[in-house]
């Protein structure tokens, strides 16, 4: 006897399309500002990466700076890289004592990158109201239906979170450069073999 399916296969579905206001909607970004805002957000992405290779290099235990930045660059599947430092933090033994800060810092990493990634392959249009929309990109068929109105203080908000962000890592860095200026200092010299980790340097 052939039980019957309780669930039905999944199949396409079409978009329900938006109430956007009617009109035509023309190509890109035709307000200056919003033009502005969204070009400090993307070209301030790539500081966002670099700096993110201090969280990354700790959790891999790497305290030389260019060596971290080297592998975190090498891996350049965003995805993978937030996938390998939650499982670092997550998995290790090593890491069973870290706070919260790392696993806040990888959540609002990933997020950016979502609104990265939203803005920059993204379809901006400037709508018959005069306000922004943007056609995020999906595996949807048909999602030229769905735009979703972008305001100025999404821009600005987004902008904020990014400086907060790089102002989080580089107070972290610091305690860490502090921290390890202390112990150096009172610090008896190591063992034959062994040897204190250097700090680790923003630059380069």
């Amino acid at each position: 006897m052939n039980t019957p399916r309780s669930k039905p296969p999944e199949r396409y579905s079409a978009p329900k399309p938006d109430h956007d206001p009617a009109g035509t909607y023309l190509a890109g970004i035709r307000d200056d500002d919003a033009a502005k805002a969204i070009g400090k957000f993307l070209t301030g992405w790539p500081h966002v990466e670099k700096r993110m290779v201090v969280i990354f290099g700790q959790l891999a235990t790497i305290t030389d700076f260019y060596l971290a930045r080297q592998m975190f660059r090498t891996i350049v599947s965003q995805q993978l890289r937030i996938k390998i430092m939650r499982s670092l933090l997550q998995k290790t033994p090593i890491h069973r004592g870290k706070g919260l800060f790392f696993d806040k810092m990888i959540k609002e990493f990933e997020a950016l990158n979502k609104v990265r990634n939203g803005y920059a392959h993204g379809l901006w249009f400037t709508g018959p109201d005069r306000n922004l929309y943007l056609e995020e990109e999906t595996d949807v068929y048909g999602v030229f239906l769905n735009k979703r109105k972008v305001m100025p203080e999404e821009l600005v908000g987004h902008l904020k979170r990014m400086a907060d962000f790089l102002k989080r890592i580089d107070e972290h860095e610091n305690n860490l450069l502090l921290a390890q200026t202390l112990l150096s200092s009172h610090q008896k010299p190591p063992p034959r073999g062994e040897f204190p980790s250097p700090p680790y340097s923003k630059r380069g």
